[in-house]
């Protein structure tokens, strides 16, 4: 639907602002969509002026909401990172009723990069893990770098990808990074030269 579209444009052009997802919200209350309640019980949740009773309400519905339809709203995003058969395995957290944070092997975002951001519109976090296929080395950087889609995320963790100098360095030379205000590097093999790439940055 048109309308469903341009709701989603202009919230990733302005990803704070939640007067367009409470209006969001509204529209899928009307059309009888339970992602308008979760919308509007999350936005609460990350309001800071939202007394102690009603907070302990949203995180109520929140919970109920997110065991009846979380398979069912992660389905496209686990079926692209493999985890169709999940179990308790929960790649994607959602803040203010959308992903906003996913765990995803370094080979899926290299090769599907596009796919995972239509998937979800306001992706902000990205926590790369092992690749489900090979190696983390330097080729593989470099393909990360390539992607467009990274200058959209604001934190990434790269915890304990046993990355050496040559692979980070790869990643770091990415023009798409200038977003980001968090970087995670622990538990990695990294020395001098990634020192020499964080500070080019």
């Amino acid at each position: 639907m048109k309308a469903n579209l341009d709701f989603l444009e202009r919230m990733v052009v302005a990803p704070d602002d939640d007067a367009i997802r409470l209006a969001y919200a509204q529209w899928l209350d009307r059309r009888g969509d339970p992602r308008g309640a979760f919308i509007r019980a999350q936005c609460r949740i990350a309001d800071p002026a939202t007394d102690v009773t009603q907070l302990g309400d949203c995180i109520k519905l929140q919970s109920e909401l997110l065991a009846a339809h979380e398979v069912e709203w992660t389905a496209e995003l686990c079926e692209l990172l493999g985890c169709t058969d999940r179990g308790n395995y929960h790649p994607a957290r959602f803040v203010r009723g959308f992903i906003e944070s996913v765990i995803v092997p370094a080979d899926v975002l290299a090769q599907a990069a596009e796919r995972l951001f239509a998937v979800a519109p306001l992706l902000r976090s990205i926590d790369l893990n092992r690749p489900l296929e090979g190696e983390f080395g330097p080729e593989l950087g470099h393909a990360l770098a390539q992607s467009r889609e990274l200058s959209r995320i604001t934190t990434l963790r790269l915890f304990s990808l046993d990355l050496d100098d040559a692979t980070f360095t790869a990643l770091a030379r990415s023009p798409h990074l200038g977003g980001l205000t968090k970087l995670d590097l622990g538990a990695n093999q990294l020395g001098p030269e990634s020192v020499k790439a964080l500070l080019a940055t």
